[in-house]
């Protein structure tokens, strides 16, 4: 009776995540306490040795170790997905960063053309020289005038 009392008060003041138990709180602390201090329970223990009794061999839940395995095998599983996700995310970066460096050197290299092309027409002109009315915004001499039939004399 003792025993199961104490394997009682260990489980609820051991924390255990596969139970989801708090660890030790003040009613479990006292209950253990308990279990210590009263005589009545060991002596009531020690009646049960007397008679030949002895209390069954600690229970083992076959369950708990079945969802510890099974928690064992969905952690490899998933450090084996997250292992293959960054590889194909890798794989994903540098086939993207060819196609964005195949990109940039196609601009540049367009860019460069027309500005190539640009120059080369500025200064192939740069030699021609065209005039439009060129003489319209000076005076006009004597001659010019008389020619025109601006003075009349």
């Amino acid at each position: 009776m003792r025993a199961l009392i104490l394997a009682l008060v260990g489980l609820f003041t051991q924390p255990s995540a596969a139970l989801n138990i708090s660890p030790l709180t003040r009613r479990s602390a006292v209950i253990g306490a308990a279990g210590l201090v009263l005589p009545p329970l060991g002596a009531a223990h020690a009646e049960e040795a007397a008679l030949g009794y002895t209390p069954p061999p600690a229970y083992e839940d076959a369950g708990i170790a079945a969802i510890a395995a099974r928690n064992a095998a969905a952690t490899a599983e998933a450090k084996a997905a997250k292992a293959q996700a960054a590889a194909d995310k890798a794989a994903v970066e540098e086939v993207a960063g060819g196609a964005l460096n195949v990109a940039l050197t196609g601009g540049i290299v367009l860019l460069l053309g027309a500005a190539g092309t640009f120059a080369s027409s500025i200064f192939g002109q740069a030699n021609e020289v065209t005039a439009f009315n060129l003489d319209r915004n000076r005076l006009a001499s004597d001659a010019e005038r008389r020619a025109m039939g601006l003075d009349k004399k």
